[in-house]
């Protein structure tokens, strides 16, 4: 029984296990915030996947400082459970939902999607967009209402107030950008010649007074 023990113990440190001078406890690499720890003389292992989440200082918009109830939040609007907060590459963290289709004309070619992206740094979010493109030869009037819809719900969820013509600019498919003490409200469409698309943006401003990088 000893010698199994020992060479189960033995096959999971081969993982890359790193001593911490002066504890009683050891690292396992093996992913993103998984650890083995050393407790009362027994070995316990975390094996989750997921990011440690905290609760970051530099964004004016207090929710976007809080991600793990941020994800929550949206995730609970009805486009689907967002992703974790993970830095995949490029420099910056982000997150998504998946795609919500849907149809506004029964022959339309392409069906209309809408999606949550959220960009930003490990501690904080930096921009929420909601983005919607309008397949092809359907009624991009209907898949604008569905848009202002989630806009509308988006907004009331995150505590942040509608603001004056935002919603009458969607339904016109006209560009606005507005910019309050602590965010900014930014509108883009764009019309080729068979598509539409557009995308609403939430874009805090930081405690450090550095101007919010763009994405």
């Amino acid at each position: 029984m000893k010698k199994v023990f020992l060479s189960t113990l033995m096959l999971a440190t081969t993982f890359c296990l790193s001593a911490q001078k002066g504890k009683n406890s050891l690292q396992l690499n093996g992913g993103y915030g998984s650890k083995i720890e050393s407790i009362g003389g027994g070995v316990q292992f975390n094996l989750a996947n997921k990011p440690q989440y905290v609760i970051g200082t530099n964004a004016k918009l207090p929710i976007f400082n809080d991600i793990a109830n941020m994800l929550q939040t949206l995730s609970d609007c009805g486009l689907g459970k967002m992703e974790e907060w993970m830095n995949k590459g490029g420099g910056y963290y982000h997150s998504s939902s998946q795609f919500y289709n849907f149809k506004s004309a029964e022959n339309g070619i392409l069906d209309n999607s809408i999606q949550y992206l959220l960009t930003g740094e490990e501690t904080y979010i930096n921009q929420v967009d909601i983005m919607l493109n309008i397949g092809l030869e359907q009624n991009s009037q209907e898949a604008l209402k569905i848009f202002k819809d989630f806009v509308l719900k988006t907004l009331n969820a995150t505590n942040i107030p509608i603001p004056t013509k935002l919603i009458q600019n969607i339904e016109l498919f006209k560009k606005y950008t507005k910019d309050f003490d602590n965010y900014i409200i930014r509108f883009e469409c764009t019309k080729a010649q068979k598509m539409e698309w557009c995308t609403l943006s939430i874009i805090t401003k930081l405690n450090d007074n550095s101007s919010p990088y763009l994405y």
